[in-house]
Parts: structure tokens; sequence; C-alpha cells
């Protein structure tokens, strides 16, 4: 497992960035598995969710499957599913799975992902919190079957919104995401053949052309990943 984080630059108006937390889920534990968010949230302003804070869960992993996957989180508490920004599968040998929701806290203290596939499967989970946010919206996605770049160019983003992104590269053992430079926030966590990076821009309105993010060390064979988007509103 590697790790890497970049610390917050600061918020935009009303709209803060509370702090994220991530971790390696093994695909051998079945049933649910619970990412903790009273304690340890890192890189914003506080190091637990509040009431009303904006929880955006992310969920991805390396798999030898073709089928493709129901990924899924839900609220510790009451069981209550997040409600889905996106999800996305790519198969190439390795298949990369992502899967991205959202929930306003209500009381939560912590998010659970559901199982993945198999034993055999390579599983990162994220939580990325936010306060006076709005609801999430744009999402977009793009897989790349062959290519040793993860594209996260945008055009347009609303007046005061958060750029959030996020990527998953399968099969690149022991391969980490490099830091691109221009976001407000970034951090990677690499879970053997699962190779998680995400990271935001704050205010990134007008237009943002993010940069490519690269990877160092590692075999680089028979591999696949996807890049998503999403955009987030003062309230």
């Amino acid at each position: 497992m590697s790790l890497a984080m970049v610390e917050n630059r600061g918020p935009t108006g009303g709209l803060q960035f509370v702090g994220a937390k991530s971790a390696n889920k093994s695909g051998s534990t079945s049933g649910w598995t619970s990412l903790s968010l009273s304690s340890g949230l890192a890189g914003g302003i506080d190091t637990s969710v509040a009431d009303g804070d904006l929880i955006i869960a992310i969920y991805v992993f390396a798999t030898g499957e073709v089928t493709y996957d129901a990924a899924s989180a839900r609220d510790g508490n009451t069981s209550t599913a997040y409600t889905l920004i996106g999800r996305q599968d790519e198969f190439n040998v390795w298949c990369s799975e992502s899967y991205a929701g959202y929930r306003f806290a209500d009381g939560d203290t912590d998010v659970e992902f559901g199982r993945s596939f198999s034993s055999g499967d390579d599983c990162v989970v994220a939580a990325f919190v936010y306060r006076g946010a709005g609801t999430p919206h744009s999402y977009s996605d793009t897989t790349n079957g062959s290519s040793g770049v993860v594209n996260h160019t945008t055009a347009t983003v609303a007046a005061g919104d958060i750029l959030l992104n996020w990527g998953v590269a399968a099969s690149f053992t022991g391969r980490a995401f490099t830091d691109p430079g221009d976001l407000d926030y970034w951090i990677t966590r690499t879970n053997s053949n699962c190779n998680f990076g995400a990271g935001h821009k704050l205010d990134a309105s007008p237009s943002f052309d993010g940069t490519a993010w690269g990877f160092t060390g590692g075999d680089s064979s028979n591999w696949t990943s996807i890049s998503a988007r999403v955009e987030i509103p003062p309230a």
C-alpha cells in the first residue's frame, strides 16, 4: 500500500472542504466494509463529518472478472443507500471498476461499501466531505484501454463550483499516480493491482484544462483505467 496527499489550499466562499479519508479493501471481505467519518478526515477544515455535510463516497477496484459489478455505498447507521453519481467499468484482461455516490449527513458517522466480485479483487474506498455544498451535478467519465495517462480535461464549470476528479488503473502492479500539480487537493493510494487517485479544483470556473495524470514504477502490461469527474456547487 502507498498513500500520498497534498493539503487543501483553502475554501471557496461558503463552500468548504471538510476533509478526505481512504482505505484499502480486500476482495475476500464479504458483506459491507465500513469507513469511519467520525475522525481521521484530512486536508480540510475539520477531522470529522457534521450533520448537513455532503459526503461523496468513491469505490474503485481492479478485477479479472468480466461481469459488470453493482458496487454500492450506504450509511452505516441506518443502511440508507447513497444516491448514485455514476459508475463505469473497462475490461482488457484486467477490469477497472469505479463507483461514486453521495449523501447529506444526518447523524452519519461512517459510510459502508458493498462487496466486490471475488477474493482476487483489489479495492480502494474513499470519502470526500464538503460543508455548505449543494447537490453534485455534471458527472462524466472516460475509459482508457491502452493509454499511459488518465485525462481529466473538462470544459465549462459553473462559478463557485468545486471540480472533483478521480481515477482508477488496474494491473499496474506497484505503480502509483503522479501528482498533476494543478489541483488544490490530491490523494493517491495503491492496493496491489488497484491504483487510485483523486483531487479537486476549487472554483474551477469558467474552465479548467486539467493536466493528464501519469504513473511511476511497476509493470505496465495488460491494464485499463477509468477517469471521472463531478461538479460540487455551493448550497
